[in-house]
């Protein structure tokens, strides 16, 4: 499950990842994604996860998404408390243009403060 979270930053688009992931809950912040594009020129994100896994149409929708919003993306933190994602998140981040990085729990600050970081 996908839930959108109030944000701190006007700028910054904020949501928690329960349990298992379909494609349709990816597809649902397509929308969130399209005005701060249009309000802000990129997208900030912070992803809070506590996610099971993901379904192999939600990973189709991820890749779908990020194509479409490629350029788009300026920075996304993810906040967990397994250190697995640790290296995946760096690894992904070699094959995207926007920067990712992963946070745990306890440094929920520090991911707010790398976000504000131009």
């Amino acid at each position: 499950m996908i839930t959108k979270l109030e944000s701190l930053r006007p700028d910054t688009l904020v949501y928690e990842l329960s349990w298992a992931i379909i494609g349709a809950e990816i597809a649902s912040i397509e929308p969130d994604l399209k005005e701060m594009e249009d309000k802000y020129g990129k997208v900030k994100l912070l992803i809070s996860l506590n996610s099971k896994g993901e379904t192999f149409d939600a990973l189709l929708e991820q890749f779908i998404l990020g194509i479409k919003h490629w350029n788009k993306i300026d920075k996304i933190a993810f906040v967990g408390e397994k250190k697995w994602w640790k290296p995946l998140i760096a690894i992904n981040n070699v094959f995207t243009k926007f920067d990712e990085k992963y946070f745990d729990l306890d440094e929920f600050d520090a991911a707010w403060e790398w976000l504000g970081e131009s």
